[in-house]
C-alpha cells in the first residue's frame, strides 16, 4: 500500500503562487467579528434579540405566527417557572421521580441553562440578595443597573462554575437523571427548536422557536431587574430590595409579586393580598388535582 504524504501547498494560477495566508486571515477576521455577538452568554442573548427583530421585520406578523409565538412563549415561560423556580429551586410541592424528570426537561426547553445550573444560581441569589456578591442585582438603581439585571450579568465567567458547588444543589445532584438532563441541556433545547422547524417550517422555527425563546427569557429576567427596582413591599427585608410590580402581571404571570416570594420562598403561591393573582400557581393546582403533584405549599 502506498501512503501519500499530503501537505499544504500554495495554489498555482497562471504561473503565480497564491498564498493560503489571505484565506486564513479572512477566517480570523470573520471569527473576530462574530465573537462580538456570540462570545459570552450576554452577547448570545443580544444576538438572539437582534435576530428576532430582524426576522420579524423581514417576514412580517400574521395571526398564525402570533399563535405560534404566544403558545410557545407560554409553554417555555410557565414550564421554566414551575420546574426550575418553584420546584427545583424552592421545593414548593412534591412529586414523583418520573414527573420530576419530565418537568426538568420541560424547563430545559427554555434554553436558560440546565436544571442544576439554574437552581444553583437562584439559590445563591436568595442567600445573597442585593449584596455585593449577588450575581444579578440591579442595585444601585439606574439604567445601567436595569441592563445588568436583565442581560449584563450573563457576562460573568463565574456563573458557569457556580452550580458545580454541590453545597447549593446536593439534594438535586444525587439524581442521575437530573445530572444527565443538565449535561445535555443544550441538546434538549435544540431538539425543541428542531421540532418547530420540522412541524412549522422556517416560520415555526423563527416565531415558535427563536422569538418565543427570547421573550420567555426576557420575562424571566424581569425578576432580576424591575422586581428589585420599583414597586411595593409589605415589609422591609433589609439588604434585599425585592418588590411587587403590579403592572408587570401580564408579562410575569405571578412572578411579579417578587417581594412576597422573598419573604416566603418555599410557597408555591406568590399572593398575599387577595388581588395579587398568580396564574402560574393555578397551573400547579391543576397538576395537584390530576394527582401529578402533592403537598403544595400554598
Amino acid at each position: 500500500m502506498v501512503h501519500h504524504n499530503i501537505t499544504s501547498k500554495p495554489v498555482v494560477e497562471n504561473n503565480k503562487q497564491i498564498s493560503p495566508e489571505p484565506i486564513q486571515s479572512i477566517k480570523e477576521k470573520t471569527w473576530k467579528f462574530l465573537s462580538i455577538f456570540i462570545g459570552s452568554a450576554d452577547r448570545w442573548e443580544l444576538t438572539f434579540l437582534g435576530a428576532s427583530i430582524f426576522w420579524i421585520a423581514v417576514m412580517g406578523i400574521t395571526e398564525k405566527r402570533m399563535i405560534m409565538w404566544l403558545g410557545s412563549h407560554l409553554f417555555l415561560y410557565i414550564g421554566m417557572s414551575i420546574a426550575f423556580h418553584r420546584y427545583f429551586s424552592h421545593k414548593s410541592f412534591r412529586t414523583s421521580r418520573i414527573f420530576q424528570a419530565v418537568i426538568a426537561v420541560w424547563g430545559t426547553c427554555a434554553l436558560q441553562g440546565g436544571v442544576l445550573f439554574w437552581s444553583a444560581l437562584h439559590r445563591h441569589h436568595h442567600t445573597h440578595c442585593d449584596q455585593e456578591v449577588d450575581l444579578h442585582s440591579p442595585q444601585p438603581l439606574s439604567w445601567k443597573g436595569f441592563y445588568w439585571g436583565q442581560i449584563g450579568w450573563l457576562s460573568q465567567h463565574r456563573i458557569l462554575f457556580l452550580w458545580e458547588d454541590n453545597r447549593l444543589i446536593d439534594d438535586l445532584s444525587k439524581y442521575k437523571e437530573l445530572c444527565f438532563i443538565q449535561k445535555y441541556d443544550q441538546h434538549i433545547a435544540g431538539a425543541y427548536m428542531l421540532l418547530w422547524l420540522i412541524f412549522g417550517g422556517f416560520e415555526g422555527l423563527i416565531f415558535g422557536g427563536l422569538l418565543a425563546r427570547v421573550t420567555s427569557y426576557q420575562c424571566t429576567a424581569l425578576v432580576n431587574s424591575i422586581d428589585h427596582m420599583f414597586g411595593y413591599t409589605w415589609k422591609d427585608d433589609g439588604d434585599c430590595k425585592a418588590v411587587n410590580v403590579w403592572w408587570s402581571l401580564p408579562l410575569q404571570l405571578g412572578e411579579n409579586w417578587h417581594a412576597n416570594h422573598h419573604q416566603s420562598p418555599g410557597r408555591s403561591s406568590r399572593k398575599i393580598a387577595w388581588w395579587e393573582i398568580d396564574p402560574i400557581h393555578w397551573v400547579i393546582l391543576g397538576f395537584e388535582k390530576c394527582g401529578l403533584v402533592w403537598d403544595v405549599k400554598k
